[in-house]
């Protein structure tokens, strides 16, 4: 199954750890929050690192960000820790 993955934060990374550690499914993309005053975002350093897509737009509303998911081609869509508002564009 192609999974893309939305999140942000050690939460995230964990989830995106443990779905790729299965070998089970493809993880096509991640779109974590942006990088903060703090560092790299843990999410996107993660994928950055498994070799997995990431791209960190400003809004998930954003319309390059929305068909940048759908170009994706995923299956199913894992929320880890989302605190932006996600656009039906993308939950459909």
């Amino acid at each position: 199954m192609r999974l893309a993955l939305i999140g942000q934060s050690a939460f995230g990374k964990a989830v995106l750890e443990t779905l790729v550690s299965g070998n089970r499914h493809e993880v096509v993309g991640v779109f974590a929050a942006p990088d903060g005053a703090r560092g790299q975002e843990p999410l996107a350093a993660a994928a950055t690192d498994l070799g997995v897509p990431v791209w960190q737009p400003q809004r998930l509303r954003d319309a390059e960000c929305i068909a940048t998911f759908q170009s994706l081609g995923a299956d199913l869509c894992v929320m880890a820790y989302v605190t932006d508002i996600v656009p039906l564009d993308i939950i459909n």
